[in-house]
């Protein structure tokens, strides 16, 4: 979203961004965020745990759920979905914007009321196939009738993925839905070259830490390996049950001290800087959900960007997107995980696999994956639809 705003501020519109947020993690970064561009017009409201109203608030929306679960009013669901949606859409209202942008299921009545409300233009920008995500079959409904009501009549919608796409043209038949990858600004900075003598550096991010997502597999593999064959990091909020979890598994596989390291969550910018210290990064979707076959993580973007290999799990979206690059990715099959153990062998044993891996990702992402060239298809979809507003 960050990137998008920064786009069309850039292409001469008037930028507004209302948004709500809980974790308190996020709060620190989004004041960064928030001072780092006075250019746009931020409208935001924290909701944390120790927020004015919350225990009232909080207190509305079960009352809310109850009343639903017992005579089921359609009219409730936007706010199911969105426990501010009231006071999202007075900030959206009150800015009088040509179009409004919804960037989460949660806001996609925001948009397109606060766009009714002035004979304004809405749209929908999907980072993930929500319909296909990981919830209750309560807040799924609550999810598809939303998106059955509304987005039809948005006037464009944009995707982070083909398959999203397709998907998305499935469930409202629509044809004009279009793929925007979530990449990022080109690095130009020389190619760094791994030296012979170092261990082979892995790297995983994620806004969390957590089991389920593929690190099992990555830690078994590495049993029997030393710290100065191959190194282990990961980036993101650990909670202390699931850092005991891992604990346990490192001790089950006996890994070496150091081999794991953890790193706490960091912005963007400071993320991409990391990254380009690692040699190999993964992309390790397991297909469940369904969002997670069809999703094109921007951890796969990161790692281009950074100039990194990359192990990637064969889902039909990952496995559709590296067939024509399979110079800089080694596929890990789902049926069969066990392989990562060979896969990190290979690559240990062969410095020169992974620095021609890097070396073809580099050059990749300088030639086509940057938000450079991206960017452009949404400039320009923003254009034609006002365009022909105003002439309607």
């Amino acid at each position: 979203m960050l990137k998008e705003a920064d786009a069309l501020y850039r292409a001469g519109y008037e930028v507004h961004i209302v948004a709500t947020s809980y974790q308190a993690f996020l709060k620190k970064s989004d004041e960064i965020i928030i001072n780092s561009h006075p250019e746009w017009y931020i409208h935001t409201k924290y909701w944390g745990q120790n927020s004015r109203g919350m225990g009232y608030e909080g207190y509305l929306y079960g009352l809310l759920k109850a009343i639903n679960r017992a005579f089921a009013f359609r009219s409730f669901y936007p706010v199911l979905l969105n426990r501010h949606f009231h006071w999202q859409l007075k900030q959206a209202i009150a800015v009088e914007a040509d179009l409004y942008i919804a960037h989460s299921a949660a806001s996609i009545a925001v948009a397109a009321k606060a766009a009714e409300a002035h004979q304004s233009l809405f749209a929908f920008d999907a980072e993930d196939f929500h319909s296909g995500e990981d919830l209750s079959a309560e807040i799924l409904a609550w999810v598809n009738e939303v998106q059955q009501q509304y987005l039809r009549k948005a006037v464009y919608l944009t995707v982070a993925s083909p398959l999203i796409a397709e998907a998305y043209q499935h469930d409202l038949g629509r044809k004009d839905i279009v793929s925007i990858l979530n990449v990022f600004p080109k690095n130009d900075e020389t190619f760094r070259t791994k030296k012979q003598s170092e261990a082979l550096k892995l790297f995983w991010f994620s806004q969390n830490i957590g089991k389920g997502r593929g690190l099992e597999w990555v830690l078994e593999a590495l049993q029997g390996k030393s710290s100065g064959e191959v190194e282990l990091h990961l980036l993101g909020n650990l909670r202390s049950a699931e850092a005991l979890y891992f604990e346990k598994l490192i001790s089950k596989y006996q890994l070496a001290k150091g081999m794991v390291c953890f790193h706490e969550a960091l912005p963007e910018h400071e993320l991409l800087n990391l990254a380009k210290t690692f040699d190999v990064g993964l992309s390790l979707e397991i297909g469940k959900p369904l969002n997670r076959e069809l999703c094109l993580n921007n951890k796969i973007f990161v790692y281009l960007q950074a100039g990194l290999g990359i192990i990637a799990t064969d889902t039909r979206a990952q496995n559709a997107f590296f067939e024509d690059k399979k110079d800089g990715v080694a596929i890990l099959s789902l049926a069969q995980p066990e392989q990562l153990g060979s896969i990190l062998l290979q690559l240990i044993a062969e410095p020169e696999k992974v620095e021609a891996m890097r070396s073809f990702n580099h050059e990749l992402a300088k030639r086509t994956y940057n938000w450079e060239k991206e960017q452009v298809k949404l400039i320009n979809i923003v254009a034609k639809c006002l365009q022909e507003k105003s002439l309607s």
